[in-house]
């Protein structure tokens, strides 16, 4: 998934999709599943707990600071297959440690499905401008893909 996934999974999103240096509008065509160019708060968990499910390669139900990392890097890889010059931060190890540290709310050294879920709900509730459930694509065309330094 893109950086929005990161978005909405990062929180949508989805966290990763932060390095990229893409900066497209936000619209996860993968959230909106019945294509009515609305991604509701239930399309955005599905998209979110399908990413977490990603990060979380071994399973144990939080994502480690190393799981973290290997989905940035997976995440500028499939962005640099679509586009040769899209690239990550200079500083890959700092900027995981970073955005990881932004995402483990509790600082235990994970991301649980808590904090994820959290962040996620906050992060859909400032999409939805008009509070009504749904991010409609006017609600998303200001918002660029990746997160903002401290999303």
């Amino acid at each position: 998934m893109r950086a929005v996934t990161l978005i909405l999974a990062s929180a949508l999103t989805l966290g990763a999709g932060a390095a990229l240096a893409d900066t497209q509008a936000f619209w996860p065509e993968e959230a909106d599943t019945n294509s009515d160019d609305m991604i509701s708060r239930d399309e955005a968990m599905i998209l979110s707990e399908a990413k977490f499910t990603e990060y979380d390669r071994d399973g144990n139900g939080n994502v480690s600071l190393s799981e973290w990392r290997l989905a940035i890097d997976d995440q500028i890889a499939m962005a640099q297959q679509k586009n040769p010059g899209v690239s990550g931060p200079a500083d890959m190890d700092g900027f995981a440690a970073k955005t990881f540290d932004t995402h483990d709310a509790d600082k235990d050294g994970v991301i649980s499905r808590a904090e994820w879920d959290a962040r996620v709900e906050a992060h859909f509730a400032r999409l939805d401008k008009n509070g009504d459930g749904m991010i409609e694509r006017e609600e998303a065309a200001g918002t660029q893909q990746g997160q903002k330094k401290g999303d």
